[in-house]
């Protein structure tokens, strides 16, 4: 399978915000962006590029978002840290009014409220590796090779609307093969199902669990666990693990960074 891949360095204005899906009262943030924020983003970039402000089109008499056409076409998408986050709860200012009893919805006092939010504050830099399925993606976006470098460098915002990010650096290029059931290193989180960790590959070995879902946000009965090479505890950090594919997946490499291709969809 021929893989046209996209690897992004972001500088955020402060962090970013993804909140766990299935939330209300309490909204904890994801610890890294998921893989369907970073299409997004990209998506985003094609969306300016071609002076388009609608993100949906009418095809075969149905709404369409691009994010979800361009989804279909991603055989990997991933995030990690070159530096550390710090998570909070923040305290901010929500409409509440929805969650009130049909008599009390109209009263002023009960129409905002004190929501504590999940925030991620990031010292350094946000790195996203994406990879496209080629053939698939030439049907989305025409001239695509040139198309995706330049819509990289549009990518404004990761998650919420506050996320403010600035393009330092994007590379593209075709992956390379490595083969299946091999070991490969990378800084990338990397599919549960089809990966086992199996240490460091610049010192010790940490990894972690993190629930991310495929498809839109509600879409919450398409969760996928990945294994996050780093730590999440007081600080988020992301570090260079070594892992081994199942036979089911292929493993490519771009720029020194393995990750598993599982062309599922």
């Amino acid at each position: 399978m021929k893989v046209f891949a996209l690897l992004l360095r972001l500088r955020p204005s402060w962090g970013y915000s993804v909140k766990v899906p299935n939330t209300s009262a309490s909204q904890p943030s994801l610890s890294l962006p998921p893989p369907t924020t970073l299409v997004g983003a990209v998506a985003y970039g094609v969306l300016k590029l071609q002076g388009r402000d609608q993100e949906t089109e009418i095809s075969g008499g149905r709404v369409t978002n691009f994010a979800e056409k361009l989804w279909s076409a991603t055989v990997y998408s991933g995030a990690s840290l070159n530096g550390f986050g710090a998570p909070i709860m923040d305290i901010s200012k929500y409409i509440i009014r929805i969650y009130q009893r049909k008599t009390n919805r109209d009263r002023p006092e009960y129409q905002l409220g004190a929501i504590p939010t999940g925030k991620v504050y990031v010292t350094g830099e946000i790195r996203a590796l994406l990879g496209f399925h080629e053939e698939r993606l030439s049907k989305i976006v025409e001239k695509f090779d040139e198309v995706l470098p330049k819509a990289s460098y549009l990518v404004t915002r990761l998650g919420a609307k506050e996320s403010i990010v600035s393009v330092e650096e994007a590379k593209w290029g075709y992956s390379k093969v490595l083969g299946r059931e091999v070991e490969f290193c990378s800084s990338f989180y990397q599919p549960l199902q089809h990966s086992v960790p199996l240490g460091g590959c610049d010192g010790q070995g940490f990894f972690y669990k993190e629930t991310f879902w495929d498809g839109g946000f509600f879409d919450v009965g398409k969760e996928r666990w990945y294994l996050v090479p780093g730590v999440r505890d007081k600080y988020i950090s992301s570090l260079r693990g070594r892992f081994k594919a199942d036979k089911s997946c292929e493993v490519h490499e771009f720029e020194g960074e393995g990750f598993v291709v599982c062309d599922v969809r």
